[in-house]
């Protein structure tokens, strides 16, 4: 294989991670022979400058980058550029926080499913008329670990619970609920204590992860300029790779 036939390879490199170097300059098509022949370049540019290169092709490709890429840093205009053209993205994530006393039952079992309802139902009527607190109730009754902590279940976020408790949370008005929550794991008397509705987080909120995520963008794309020149240069002066040397996985 010729240099040139890699000269204009697409080369993507995403967010910095253990082995993201390692698998986008060495696999840049998916042909071994290319990525034998980046490797080996990058290893002859290491050893110009001085870097060990009996470091691992990820270490090795980091030190050369570090070295040689220079990008300039995302400013607050740009920030601000992004969040305008992509407010979709920034929106809070919408909660429930709730307690709850989860009364058990045997889904496939019409008599066991009666008695826990009948509880649940007497719970609600007996929280409803303050004879008893719902934390006291919870310790007393529940089957769930929260009872240790008064049946608290703390913020619940979409995926975070069954679909049907979330579902009859989403419906539900702040306070006790007038009904239980039958799921899969019997019938919940529930308490609603606050509700978070998604909401747009403000341009300071998210201008460190903007910059962090445009940031990391550049250098992506220096990289990827850079691998290119260094193929360029090596195809123009018929530079030969030793491609023995490199350690593809």
């Amino acid at each position: 294989m010729v240099f040139s036939d890699i000269s204009d390879l697409d080369i993507n490199l995403p967010k910095r991670d253990a082995g993201s170097v390692s698998s986008n300059t060495s696999r840049h098509s998916g042909s071994s022979a290319q990525a034998l022949i980046i490797d080996g370049l990058l290893r002859k540019k290491a050893k110009s400058l001085g870097i060990d290169t009996s470091l691992d092709d990820v270490a090795l490709a980091e030190a050369v980058f570090e070295k040689e890429v220079t990008y300039s840093c995302t400013t607050e205009e740009e920030c601000l550029k992004y969040y305008e053209e992509n407010k979709h993205e920034f929106f809070s994530i919408p909660t429930i926080e709730v307690s709850h006393i989860l009364i058990s039952a045997d889904s496939e079992n019409a008599e066991s499913k009666q008695v826990a309802k009948s509880l649940a139902e007497k719970l609600i009527s007996d929280l409803t008329a303050g004879v008893v607190t719902f934390s006291e109730m919870a310790n007393m009754y529940s089957c769930c670990p929260s009872r240790d902590n008064g049946g608290y279940l703390g913020k619940v976020s979409n995926g975070q619970a069954v679909a049907e408790f979330e579902k009859a949370l989403l419906k539900g008005e702040l306070g006790i609920q007038a009904a239980p929550i039958e799921t899969r794991f019997g019938f919940h008397v529930v308490n609603i204590l606050d509700k978070a509705f998604a909401r747009e987080r403000s341009f300071d909120c998210v201008k460190g992860q903007i910059t962090e995520y445009l940031n990391e963008k550049k250098r992506c794309k220096a990289i990827a300029e850079y691998v290119r020149e260094l193929v360029h240069s090596a195809e123009a002066q018929n530079i030969s790779v030793d491609t023995s040397k490199t350690y593809l996985q």
